[in-house]
C-alpha cells in the first residue's frame, strides 16, 4: 500500500482509516512533502487535487519536488488522477490550468502535517469552503496521528 521508505509523518496504522474516508471520492490536499500520504490518496480517490507551492528545504535528493516526482511515479497508479496546483491557501484563486476543478465535487480535504503553521488558519477556512455541502476534512497532526470530521451541511431557508 506505502513504502516506508517516503518521509512523512502520517503512520502506517492510520492508512484504512485514510483509505476509509477517500475511497471512490474526489480528494483535495493541502501540502503534501515527499507524498507519503498523496501515494495512499492516489491509489484509492477518484481524483486528488494537491495545493502546495513545494518550498521545502532541499534534500540530499536534490529537492522535495523531484523526490515527490519519482515517489509517484514509482507506486501511484498509472491510471491515478493527480493534479499538483503550485500555491497556497492565503491568496487562494482557481489556479490557472485547473478550470476543471469543481469545489462541489470534492468530498474530502485532507492537510499535510507538514504545512506551516502560519497557514492553518487559510487551510481551514479553504477547507471548510470545499465542503461546504458536506464531507470529510482530515488531517494528520505533528506527531502523526490521524483526525478527521465530518461536515454537516447548514440547512438554509429559502423564502
Amino acid at each position: 500500500m506505502i513504502s516506508k521508505s517516503i518521509p512523512g509523518k502520517l503512520k502506517l496504522e492510520d492508512l484504512n482509516q485514510l483509505v476509509e474516508l477517500v475511497d471512490g471520492r474526489t480528494v483535495f490536499q493541502l501540502g503534501c512533502y515527499c507524498g507519503r500520504g498523496l501515494v495512499v490518496l492516489a491509489q484509492h480517490a477518484r481524483r486528488v487535487w494537491v495545493l502546495d507551492d513545494f518550498k521545502y528545504p532541499n534534500q540530499s535528493t536534490g529537492g522535495v519536488a523531484e523526490e515527490l516526482k519519482s515517489n509517484v511515479d514509482r507506486l501511484a497508479p498509472p491510471e491515478s488522477r493527480i493534479d499538483l496546483l503550485y500555491g497556497t491557501a492565503d491568496g487562494w484563486v482557481v489556479p490557472e490550468g485547473s478550470e476543471d476543478l469543481d469545489q462541489n465535487d470534492v468530498r474530502v480535504v485532507y492537510r499535510d502535517a507538514n504545512r506551516p503553521g502560519e497557514h492553518r488558519e487559510a487551510d481551514e477556512k479553504l477547507a471548510l469552503g470545499f465542503l461546504r455541502h458536506g464531507g470529510v476534512y482530515a488531517w494528520h497532526d505533528e506527531d502523526g496521528d490521524l483526525k478527521w470530521l465530518k461536515v454537516e451541511p447548514t440547512p438554509v431557508e429559502v423564502n
